[in-house]
This record gives C-alpha cells, sequence and structure tokens, in this order.
C-alpha cells in the first residue's frame, strides 16, 4: 500500500476479496475502510457497513480459507 487511507479504495478491494472467495481478507479490508470512513452516517456508510455483514456472514459460512494455489505446485 501506498499509505492511501481512501475508504472506497478499502471498500473496492474488500468487494474484490469477496468476489474472489477470501472472504476473511474481504471482513478486515471493509473494517479498514469503514475506519478511514470515520463517523459517517452518509448513505456510503451505511451501504458499507451493509456489506461488512453480508462479508462476515460469508466469512462464517466458509471452510477455512486457504491460499490460491500458484502456478505449477
Amino acid at each position: 500500500m501506498s499509505g492511501d487511507k481512501s475508504p472506497r479504495m478499502y471498500d473496492s478491494m474488500a468487494q474484490a476479496y469477496h468476489l474472489l472467495g477470501q472472504h476473511d481478507l474481504a471482513v478486515e479490508t471493509q473494517r479498514m475502510a469503514l475506519h478511514f470512513l470515520g463517523d459517517d452516517d452518509s448513505p456510503l456508510g451505511r451501504e458499507m457497513s451493509e456489506r461488512l455483514q453480508d462479508y462476515l456472514r460469508a466469512a462464517e459460512k466458509s471452510p477455512l480459507e486457504q491460499p490460491a494455489p500458484r502456478e505449477g505446485e
């Protein structure tokens, strides 16, 4: 990371992790997004909080996440 603390960037990263099945990383990253957003009760903040709940549910349902195998392994 370049030190950027953009909530939207972290929100996008969390969505990508979620789509890749990396739900624990999605949760961690979404929490960072909300942290950097601060105490914002805007529509964006509410949407980000709702996504965090989705990621938490997905993380609970998924088996222990394993790193994706690297090519040639």
